[in-house]
């Protein structure tokens, strides 16, 4: 006799899908190029000419993150995150939600650049080399931020100069 609740499965559930298995050849067909396709992160990021933000515009900052996605995060000033994956159906792709949320943030009279990753330092990044809008296709985050100038990373000055010598 098995368990009573061994075999039963709420009137609810959904049909049961299987789950991916993991491809033995590491890179666009794996489970790792599935989780990073479903894992999209915006940044909105005060241009540098406005800040300081006071309180009034950063309140505004994360206001404008919260009317396009539930996930959100201050990450400090003139700096928000928002969780943008399955925002497609609402908003469009990613780049009209990029363009949506720089247009949101000027009728609020900020301006911003937007950058859309698999990461939240690949999207800081992208959005502080980008103008506007700058969207990082899944999976090429080091391609694409290859080419990046080091003082994007805001390092010291000596390790700055240390980097700038070996280009």
């Amino acid at each position: 006799i098995a368990a009573p609740h061994a075999a039963r499965r709420s009137p609810l559930a959904g049909p049961r899908v299987p789950l991916p298995r993991a491809c033995s050849t590491p890179g666009r067909g794996g489970v790792d190029f599935l989780v990073a396709a479903m894992r999209r992160i915006g940044c909105l990021l005060a241009r540098e000419e406005a800040l300081p933000l006071e309180e009034a515009k950063q309140r505004a900052l994360l206001e404008v993150a919260l009317a396009h996605s539930p996930r959100v995060e201050s990450a400090g000033v003139g700096l928000a995150y928002l969780d943008i994956a399955g925002l497609r159906g609402l908003f469009g792709e990613e780049r009209e939600i990029g363009e949506r949320l720089c247009g949101a943030a000027a009728s609020r009279g900020l301006s911003v650049r937007v950058g859309i990753a698999g990461s939240r330092v690949s999207a800081f990044l992208a959005a502080r080399w980008g103008d506007g809008v700058a969207v990082v296709p899944p999976g090429d985050e080091a391609a694409y931020l290859a080419p990046a100038p080091c003082s994007l990373l805001d390092l010291p000055p000596e390790m700055a100069r240390l980097l700038d010598r070996w280009w």
